[in-house]
């Protein structure tokens, strides 16, 4: 297992414990108004692998001339109402995508391409690293 691997393994890991035992009104409790709860950042975290990771590194790896399509994250969390969701649910969504992410970053170490296809997606690899750290 890469060390990027088990990082992604284990900050799930970390992210499920920290919600154990989380209330109701704790879960859905914003620190200010404009900032996220932590049902909101468990269904932006889920968004972000399904909607955003996934399908950029699809299109960097099968389709390396084309636009990445537009991601919402803020219009996301608010217009899927994820502060009136169930954690428990958000959170599994959350965990069963966290592998195809590992399985993303192998793919990334087995690369063989063109130039401009590797730099680019070197360039969001580094960023997803750094979102990690």
């Amino acid at each position: 297992m890469s060390v990027l691997t088990q990082k992604l393994s284990d900050d799930a890991r970390r992210i499920q414990a920290l919600l154990a035992g989380v209330s109701l009104e704790q879960a859905r409790w914003k620190p200010q108004p404009a900032m996220w709860s932590m049902r909101e950042v468990i269904g932006h975290l889920a968004d972000e692998e399904q909607y955003n990771f996934r399908v950029r590194l699809d299109y960097t790896l099968h389709r390396p001339g084309e636009c990445w399509p537009p991601i919402d994250p803020e219009g996301w969390v608010t217009g899927r109402r994820y502060n009136e969701g169930d954690l428990t649910i958000t959170l599994e969504r959350f965990l069963q995508l966290v592998p195809n992410r590992s399985n993303g970053c192998v793919a990334c170490n087995n690369l063989t391409g063109t130039q401009s296809t590797l730099h680019h997606l070197v360039s969001y690899v580094r960023a997803i690293c750094w979102q990690l750290e």
